[in-house]
């Protein structure tokens, strides 16, 4: 996904707006306070001041060209599912929703919400696959069943270069970034001819079930 509408800055919203941007996405933003709008307008392509739950703001804004329209209302149930049933009413392509609790998840579901977060449950969820194996750095859910890990290279990968291992074949799993034992931040692209070294660190997306396994097996 190239271009974001994001309706709601608080501090889920702001956050990741600011993230997108600095991902160099396109990045709309819509909130009725105007405060919050002078605050991040600078950062983000288009800032809008207006309230979400008006068709006319919305169609005028053109959030629905967007490839993916993020609602970042949790505090006001109502608002929060208007806004998505106008989003979906005028074609949105996805459209993603925070949810304050159980039973708003359970109604934007309803109303046609592709993907729903809980920040609490999804934090959770993080922490718990960070802290059930060892060697996993970060986690993050991608998709309904698809996470993206930075891990320590498995102990059977140490010598080995990525042609050798064959981990997409083999493990279902795409190796994206690689980053040396106490080096950058950030990791490179790999080098497919590049041997693992001990404590290296490694970025790798998949299904939920291919990753559990390579972390309990180490493949």
């Amino acid at each position: 996904m190239k271009s974001f509408c994001i309706i709601g800055l608080g501090r889920f919203g702001r956050a990741l707006a600011e993230t997108l941007s600095e991902a160099r996405r396109e990045v709309l933003v819509i909130d009725n306070d105007e405060k919050n709008i002078e605050s991040i307008a600078d950062t983000v392509d288009t800032a809008v001041i207006g309230d979400c739950t008006d068709e006319a703001v919305l169609r005028a804004s053109g959030a629905a060209d967007y490839d993916c329209c993020i609602v970042c209302i949790s505090e006001n149930v109502n608002d929060s599912v208007l806004t998505a049933i106008l989003l979906r009413e005028m074609g949105a392509a996805h459209i993603v929703a925070r949810a304050a609790d159980e039973r708003h998840a359970k109604v934007l579901e309803k109303v046609g919400v592709d993907r729903i977060i809980l920040p609490e449950t999804d934090i959770g969820r993080r922490v718990g696959r960070q802290l059930s194996y060892d060697g996993v750095q970060q986690y993050m859910e991608f998709s309904e069943d698809t996470s993206i890990a930075e891990i320590e290279v498995p102990a059977r990968w140490i010598g080995k270069t990525l042609i050798e291992l064959d981990v997409r074949k083999r493990l279902n799993i795409n190796v994206i970034l690689h980053r040396k034992k106490n080096g950058a931040k950030k990791g490179d692209p790999v080098d497919p001819r590049t041997k693992f070294a001990a404590g290296d660190l490694v970025t790798i997306i998949g299904n939920d079930r291919d990753i559990t396994r390579l972390l309990e097996h180490q493949q």
